[in-house]
């Protein structure tokens, strides 16, 4: 357009062009609809230089809160990082809780552990097994296990031992008592050198058990090699078989050879000798009868009046005792597993027994829990066979005489 010139407008409906000030005023408004009011506030005043000035303060004043806050937020991060850091290797440091226990609990353990495999599992060869997989689980367990005298103190003479395993068990153990324990031999070799590196330590004996019935061989073996050695802190041996041509030499090396017996177990139908007797400083004797034996010479022994514990299994039938005449005065347990034990019961005094077990073997049924428990007054704990606590005139089980309190099993 050129300067100075009139704008032109094209009237709706017709091609002239009319000037604005023929323009009318709907017109106009229709042809400024639609523009921003920016365009058209001619009439709004512009800002003062107060006004800037304070918007600028405003808006920098929170830039420079923002940037602040920034810088807050990013040293919260770094802080966190760092605890983080800090905290992980605070946990990394931290022991399991078995291993923060003091060496005596943690030993104390491994005993129950070992015990209680041995006790679930027989048979098998505990010792060497559990110790091995307790030594195996860290260095510390491992120097505790081989550091740790009583670990070491239950020695084996069985096929599964090496001559080796038993020396490194004399050396481990120190001067602890050792338990020895002797199983069947299918090697004599290794039996022989076993028992003589245990009968350099027999002073250290604490208790000797055999096992199972083993072979003549086995029992004769070690009775020559010990006949001649004094065991002064044997205290218990039990063993399940001793064949019969060899009880003499059996009897002797418990009398006279260990000094301090207390605890004598003699199982798998033991036929005592014409001098057998019983040490006197036993406290804890068990038998098993063979059949046909009489045991009355052995319950006569004057040295039972000292026993606290009485434990008799097989047969008994050729028993010959009068009424009252077993005097055992410091008798407190009596385990009763005979037959014929009629006459035994009968005969036995014991103000002091306070635990009963019987169990009568074979048919014998006739002494019921009226004549058991009035035999003994004091008695507190019962076990008895289920059919002696059978009344078999009304069918009904019954407690006949049992003290008032006591505890029984049937």
């Amino acid at each position: 357009m050129l300067a100075g010139a009139l704008p032109l407008t094209v009237q709706r409906g017709s091609s002239k062009l009319l000037p604005p000030a023929q323009i009318s005023s709907p017109t106009r408004h229709a042809q400024f609809a639609g523009r921003n009011p920016i365009q058209l506030q001619g009439t709004r005043n512009p800002p003062t230089m107060d006004e800037l000035t304070e918007v600028r303060i405003e808006l920098a004043r929170l830039e420079k809160q923002e940037q602040g806050l920034t810088e807050q937020l990013y040293n919260v991060r770094t802080a966190v990082r760092a605890q983080r850091t800090k905290l992980d290797e605070l946990i990394r440091r931290i022991h399991a809780p078995i291993d923060r226990l003091p060496n005596e609990l943690l030993l104390r353990i491994f005993e129950l552990s070992i015990h209680a495999s041995v006790l679930a599992f027989p048979s098998c060869d505990v010792h060497s097994h559990r110790k091995l997989e307790l030594a195996g689980v860290s260095r510390r367990w491992r120097d505790m296990v081989l550091g740790f005298p009583r670990l070491w103190t239950t020695i084996r003479v069985s096929p599964t031992w090496s001559e080796s395993f038993v020396k490194a068990h004399v050396t481990r153990s120190c001067q602890s008592p050792l338990d020895i324990e002797i199983f069947t031999q299918d090697t004599v070799h290794t039996f022989r050198a076993s028992v003589d590196i245990l009968v350099d330590c027999a002073q250290r004996w604490r208790s000797l058990i055999i096992h199972g019935r083993g072979s003549s061989f086995d029992v004769s073996e070690l009775l020559k090699r010990i006949e001649h050695v004094v065991f002064p802190s044997l205290t218990h041996v039990s063993v399940q078989h001793v064949p019969s041509f060899l009880t003499d030499r059996f009897f002797r090396f418990y009398s006279e050879l260990c000094p301090h017996l207390q605890h004598l177990d003699l199982g798998g139908h033991f036929i005592p000798s014409l001098d057998f007797s019983i040490p006197p400083s036993l406290t804890s004797f068990a038998i098993n009868y063979g059949r046909g034996d009489s045991p009355s010479s052995i319950l006569q022994h004057a040295s039972l009046q000292k026993l606290t514990t009485l434990s008799l299994s097989g047969s008994c039938d050729g028993l010959k005792l009068h009424r009252n005449s077993l005097h055992l005065p410091l008798l407190k347990s009596f385990i009763c597993k005979v037959s014929g034990a009629k006459m035994l019961i009968r005969a036995i005094v014991a103000p002091n027994l306070t635990n009963l077990t019987y169990h009568p073997w074979g048919r014998e049924r006739g002494y019921g829990a009226e004549s058991i428990c009035s035999s003994f007054p004091a008695v507190r704990h019962v076990d008895l066979a289920a059919d002696i606590m059978f009344d078999s005139t009304s069918n009904r089980r019954i407690l006949f005489g049992i003290p008032r309190g006591s505890d029984y099993m049937a």
